[in-house]
């Protein structure tokens, strides 16, 4: 049997309209990016994840992408719709609407090394990772608060 690779893609909603409303810093966890980072750290914890990109504990995570190597797809699955659910949540306590869309890859993943930036080419040079940024898209067109699986 072959394993399959999961990537998970999340990024906050609309966060840089929220940050400048609320007069956010992004060079400093917020309650929302500091939030959102401890439960990433959670989860790689608990699915032994692998940060590809986006963890930032010192200035808090807005977006990251995650590789997870033979997960327990439904449990996983469960946990980002925790996630989800947590952000939106925290999005309602603190007046601010925040929410999360997460998209899903699974499949065969070729390039298992972090990517040092956002504009780097390997980010979506493995065709797993580009199909979780269509996934993340996907959520993101359809409202976002979602987690789309492809």
């Amino acid at each position: 049997m072959e394993f399959q690779n999961i990537i998970v893609l999340m990024d906050l909603d609309n966060f840089k309209e929220i940050s400048n409303k609320m007069g956010w810093t992004k060079y400093k966890p917020n309650i929302i990016t500091g939030n959102l980072t401890n439960l990433i750290k959670e989860l790689i914890s608990k699915h032994f994840g692998t940060i590809l990109f986006g963890l930032n504990e010192r200035e808090g995570t807005e977006e990251c992408m995650i590789l997870f190597t033979a997960p327990d797809f439904k449990l996983l699955l469960d946990d980002l719709e925790n996630i989800r659910k947590q952000i939106e949540d925290l999005g309602i306590k603190t007046n601010t609407n925040a929410t999360i869309s997460i998209g899903v890859a699974i499949g065969q993943a070729i390039d298992f090394k972090p990517s040092i930036s956002r504009k780097s080419d390997r980010l979506y040079s493995d065709p797993l990772r580009n199909l979780a940024k269509l996934a993340l898209k996907e959520a993101k067109r359809k409202g976002g608060n979602k987690i789309i699986i492809k």
